[in-house]
């Protein structure tokens, strides 16, 4: 019961903040979606690459950032899964390395 009433504002906040620092760093460079009520993002591929969600993932993989490919969750394989459910200077040194791939 006691549970029920914790304040959970500053939580909601963090997600929120590691959120919108996905969506600077990521946005801009694949035209993705905000995340509406999870603590992940569907990252679509740019096209203007050629690659293929599970491309990306062993290209990422290899540098050790781990997101899950999309064709996990569809038969397009045009997307991958990105939790920001981790420390903000882990997900910075991810999104750092995600860019630099997805900028070609």
């Amino acid at each position: 019961v006691e549970m029920l009433s914790a304040d959970m504002a500053p939580q909601v906040r963090a997600y929120e903040e590691r959120r919108n620092l996905v969506m600077e760093r990521l946005g801009p460079i694949t035209g993705m979606a905000a995340p509406g009520g999870a603590f992940y993002a569907f990252v679509p591929v740019p096209a203007r690459l050629g690659l293929r969600s599970r491309e990306v993932f062993e290209k990422l993989a290899a540098q050790s950032v781990l997101v899950v490919p999309g064709d996990v969750f569809s038969a397009r394989d045009t997307h991958f899964r990105l939790s920001f459910a981790t420390s903000r200077q882990t997900l910075e040194r991810g999104l750092e390395i995600i860019e630099r791939e997805l900028k070609g």
